[in-house]
């Protein structure tokens, strides 16, 4: 009798103590699983790990987690214990041959308890596997995108110490499955989008090579009429018209160098373009000190190719008749080009010769040369430029700075 109503008292402490023992073990099984959650990043060890932690610290006696597109395609799964059921549930996804309970539990929010033999028939997927050991689906769902199914099995699965930790570690695996494929989707974006960049550059850089050659090609051309030509004049004509064409063909062919086509590296493109403008006059560059204080200016061919055109018709300018042979000193010449404040770019092209006549007017002016630079500026820098002639010559140019 006695006995009888001791054990009365001792069963409920039984249970509460069972219960105590089983938060603990939740509440470990939701931080290892919170810690692979932040820190996993592919999809397959994540699964992986958060079945492996439900039965690890035996809040589940076992586990599988199913990805799956929006065709019910299977994308991933994995599974801890449980060795039967699991295989032969994803040989059935696979073969598009799922049952009720699982389609039930794909279109549903809610849990999928199962505690029959056969809960949808004899060819259901699942069913109990002993005494009151159930089995648990339910959906990952994140923003309207359902990502697949969760599955467990324990005894006593309508405890609601269980459906809370399936709960919230369904919830925080489906955050994370997205953040995944948010990740993904910028990746393979970025990925593109560098794709598409390197097919652009290898498709400017040939677009500049092949610009380059024609011009080159018609440089030669030039060059073989101007043989066959004995007046000077025309022989001059022909040479400021090469002139022109290379130092546009050189342009294109820093370009083509480049690896960045938002600005030219113009230090080094002045230097050669004034090296071959000597060349074609036959000029002794030694008689010339050259100076270049040549910023690096992010120029957009727009402008590269008129300021090349510009330096090369004031710097033909200057060899034909700054200095004459009369000319005593050490002849200078130096061009400059830098910021002059925040919204426009200088260039200075100035020499220490002889200069040009004092009424000289640059609207005015009968020089071909200084007609074409005129015109460049206005035109296509859409710019000013002055003139200054008290000591030698000095042309001072400002234009807008390119937006990049």
């Amino acid at each position: 009798m006695n006995d009888n109503s001791n054990m009365s008292h001792i069963s409920p402490m039984i249970e509460q103590v069972s219960d105590v023992r089983y938060l603990h073990i939740a509440l470990e099984t939701l931080r290892n699983i919170n810690r692979l959650i932040e820190a996993e990043r592919d999809t397959d060890r994540l699964i992986q790990g958060v079945c492996d932690r439900l039965t690890a610290d035996k809040a589940f006696d076992s586990s599988c987690i199913v990805l799956l597109d929006e065709e019910e395609t299977r994308l991933a799964s994995a599974h801890s214990k449980a060795d039967d059921l699991y295989p032969r549930m994803i040989d059935r996804i696979d073969r598009n041959q799922v049952c009720n309970c699982f389609r039930r539990a794909l279109s549903t929010s809610e849990f999928i308890i199962i505690d029959d033999v056969h809960p949808c028939g004899e060819d259901c997927l699942f069913g109990i596997s002993g005494p009151h050991h159930n089995i648990l689906l339910y959906r990952l769902e994140y923003a309207g995108r359902v990502y697949g199914i969760i599955n467990v099995t324990a005894s006593g699965i309508s405890s609601e110490d269980q459906h809370a930790i399936l709960q919230d570690v369904t919830e925080g695996l489906s955050f994370a499955l997205n953040n995944i494929e948010i990740e993904k989707e910028r990746e393979w974006a970025e990925k593109r989008l560098q794709r598409n960049l390197k097919e652009k550059t290898l498709l400017l850089k040939e677009i500049h090579h092949r610009v380059k050659n024609n011009l080159q090609i018609i440089s030669s051309l030039i060059y073989l009429q101007s043989l066959h030509l004995d007046d000077e004049k025309s022989i001059q004509i022909f040479n400021e018209c090469l002139n022109r064409v290379r130092s546009m063909a050189l342009i294109h062919e820093e370009l083509y160098s480049s690896n960045d086509f938002s600005k030219i590296e113009f230090h080094g493109y002045i230097d050669r373009l004034v090296r071959e403008i000597f060349k074609t006059y036959a000029y002794d560059a030694s008689r010339v000190s050259l100076k270049l204080d040549v910023h690096d200016l992010p120029l957009s061919i727009e402008q590269a190719i008129p300021c090349g055109l510009i330096i090369n018709e004031l710097i033909s300018n200057a060899i034909k008749y700054a200095f004459p042979n009369t000319f005593e000193g050490k002849a200078e010449i130096a061009i400059s080009m830098r910021k002059f404040n925040n919204e426009e770019i200088e260039l200075i092209v100035k020499d220490n010769g002889i200069g040009i006549p004092k009424n000289s007017d640059l609207n005015s002016s009968p020089s071909c040369g200084l007609e074409i630079t005129n015109v460049l500026v206005e035109e296509q820098l859409e710019g000013s430029i002055h003139m200054d002639i008290r000591q030698g010559t000095k042309y001072t140019i400002r234009f807008k700075t390119p937006v990049v």
